[in-house]
């Protein structure tokens, strides 16, 4: 229930930036806004947010309540087969209206802009491919384990999360900076590929009595490349024997891509942050002193620091000139 959740609100972030993006009603290249339709990232965090609190009050086993049970003059209000429905049924349909409408009104706001701007509308379509096949990968990465929502779950959700906000950063970027579309990211392309790959082997792994037997799969596709995986896993966690061992294996692969993809995430952030602290000149989170040049000699306001900001028998000609 709460990776429906997470895709959900990750799809209404993705239409929303691609809408903004396609019909420049962010700020960015057209400083201009519009608040007529449901923003993802505001609306999204904003509902997490207070799913956060209201689990951290009430406790998780909220969200498993009755709406007749939890708000009965509310209820009473609401239509029988409504307010039978659990607060998660509930919240899951409140998403779902909102991914609707977002999608919808988000669509036809890029075809109007693209009609009154001349430009193609497939092109602006395209712009949601890259989401669609990520989106694509994970479904076919927890079909083929499906025991990763019920024993990985928290670590996979933060792949996930680090994996988007890594494609929708660098689409952004890219439409601020005013580079081409970024269609292959290739860290998401990397990561999603390699699970998919060990969730195939892992769902074709059987049972072995011991060293002398190795592993064998119940699909001959892909077969070279699992053997060659199976035996690399072997190497680095020993030989396995049990189909459990698998499991363990399979969490290994999950924790050992989230670092990856923190690492991945976390170096994009940290290039942002210091090209555009170069540019602008200032530094982040805190407020960088104004540097005043007098006869060539850098000085903050109150006469402390020389040239190019070092202290010293600069700062005390600096008070001269005063």
């Amino acid at each position: 229930m709460p990776s429906i959740r997470q895709q959900a609100l990750s799809v209404v972030r993705r239409t929303s930036t691609w809408f903004g993006i396609k019909s420049s009603s962010v700020l960015v290249a057209d400083i201009q806004f519009d608040f007529r339709y449901c923003s993802g990232p505001v609306e999204g965090i904003l509902l997490i947010v207070l799913i956060f609190i209201v689990s951290g009050r009430y406790g998780p086993e909220i969200w498993d309540r009755r709406i007749s049970a939890t708000f009965p003059s509310v209820a009473s209000l609401l239509p029988s087969a409504i307010a039978e429905l659990k607060l998660n049924e509930n919240f899951l349909g409140i998403g779902a209206v909102f991914l609707i409408f977002n999608i919808v009104s988000g669509g036809l706001n890029v075809f109007r802009a693209s009609g009154a701007r001349k430009r193609s509308t497939v092109v602006a379509m395209l712009g949601l491919l890259p989401f669609v096949a990520f989106s694509f990968g994970i479904f076919t990465w927890l079909k083929l384990s499906p025991s990763i929502l019920t024993t990985h779950l928290i670590p996979f959700s933060l792949l996930v999360g680090c994996l988007f906000g890594h494609q929708v950063g660098k689409m952004i970027i890219a439409h601020v900076c005013r580079r081409p579309f970024p269609y292959f990211d290739f860290p998401i392309f990397l990561i999603v590929s390699i699970g998919n790959l060990s969730a195939f082997v892992f769902r074709n792994w059987e049972l072995t009595d011991g060293a002398t037997s190795g592993p064998v799969l119940r699909s001959a596709f892909p077969n070279e490349l699992s053997h060659w995986l199976q035996g690399l896993l072997e190497k680095l966690f020993g030989h396995v024997e049990k189909i459990e061992d698998a499991a363990f294996m399979e969490g290994t692969i999950v924790h050992v891509l989230l670092c990856v993809a923190v690492f991945a995430y976390l170096r994009f952030a940290l290039r942002v942050i210091h090209e555009l602290c170069e540019i602008f000149d200032c530094y982040c989170l805190r407020i960088k002193k104004k540097v005043i040049k007098v006869h060539g000699t850098a000085k903050f306001p109150h006469g402390k620091v020389g040239r190019e900001g070092t202290p010293g028998r600069m700062g005390e000609e600096n008070r001269k000139l005063e």
